[in-house]
C-alpha cells in the first residue's frame, strides 16, 4: 500500500519545511510495526524525484507533501524505482537490502554496510540531485555500525538527507537520536482507516474484517 493513511500532523510538517526549504538533515521516525513509517520516508523521496511533479527549480523551496504519482495508474518510472529500491539517488538500507552481500544470513545492518555508505556518499549523486538514506530497521545496527554512522552524520555533506526508521528512540544510541529529528507515528485512528476503506472495494463485513485485524495499523490492510 502507497497511501498516506493518518498522520496529518507529519504531513503538516513536511508541508511547511519542504514550502520554506529549511528540512533538517537527519529524522527518526519512531512508532510501532505497520503504522506507516517507511511508506511515509518513501513519499518524502517521491516529492524529489516523481517526474509528474516537474522540477520548477533546483532548490528545496516550493515543494510540497501532495502531487506525487502514487494514486496514479500509470506509476512514473521515478517512483517506481524508489518503490524497488533502485533509484540511484534513494539509498535503502535494512534487513532485506544490504549495501554489502553478507556471507552468512543477515540479521541486521553492519559495519560493512556503513563503511560502503561513506564511501557512496563520497561520490557525488546521479545529476547532483539531493540523495536519501532510507534506514530501516535502524535499531538492528551493530554496535560498530551505529559508531560508523555517527561519523557520518556529524559529516554528513551537503545534499544528503538521512531518515532513520525504528520502533522507539530507546533503541538507538543516545548519540545518535540527538543528532535527528525525531518524530512519533500514532497508530492511526479506526475512523481513518474506515475512511480509506470506503473508497476500495471492499463489502461491509469485508471492512469490518479489516478494520478489527489493522488495529490502527494501515501497513498490515
Amino acid at each position: 500500500m502507497s497511501s498516506i493513511i493518518g498522520h496529518t500532523r507529519q504531513i503538516e510538517y513536511f508541508n511547511t519545511v519542504l514550502q520554506h526549504g529549511n528540512l533538517a538533515h537527519a529524522y527518526l521516525f519512531y512508532g510501532p510495526e505497520h503504522v506507516g513509517k517507511c511508506t511515509f520516508a518513501r513519499r518524502i523521496a517521491k516529492i524529489f524525484y516523481c517526474a509528474s511533479r516537474g522540477k520548477k527549480n533546483e532548490s528545496h523551496g516550493g515543494r510540497v507533501f501532495a502531487g506525487t504519482c502514487d494514486e496514479a495508474r500509470d506509476m512514473c518510472s521515478e517512483c517506481k524505482m524508489i518503490d524497488d529500491a533502485k533509484h540511484p539517488n534513494v539509498i535503502f538500507l535494512d534487513a532485506h537490502h544490504a549495501l554489502v552481500p553478507d556471507k552468512e544470513t543477515r540479521k541486521g545492518i553492519s559495519i560493512d554496510d556503513m563503511r560502503e555508505l561513506r564511501r557512496v556518499l563520497s561520490l557525488s549523486g546521479a545529476g547532483n540531485e539531493i540523495r536519501i538514506v532510507i534506514m530501516d530497521d535502524a535499531h538492528t545496527m551493530s554496535f560498530e555500525a551505529a559508531g560508523a554512522f555517527l561519523k557520518i552524520l556529524e559529516e554528513p555533506g551537503a545534499g544528503t538527507l538521512f531518515i532513520l526508521i525504528a520502533p522507539e528512540k530507546e533503541a538507538l544510541l543516545q548519540t545518535i537520536v540527538s543528532r535527528t529529528q525525531s518524530m512519533y507515528f500514532a497508530p492511526v485512528s479506526k475512523a481513518r482507516i474506515g475512511e480509506y476503506l470506503s473508497t476500495r472495494d471492499f463489502s461491509l463485513e469485508e471492512r469490518a474484517e479489516l478494520l478489527h485485524w489493522a488495529a490502527g495499523r494501515p501497513g498490515v490492510i
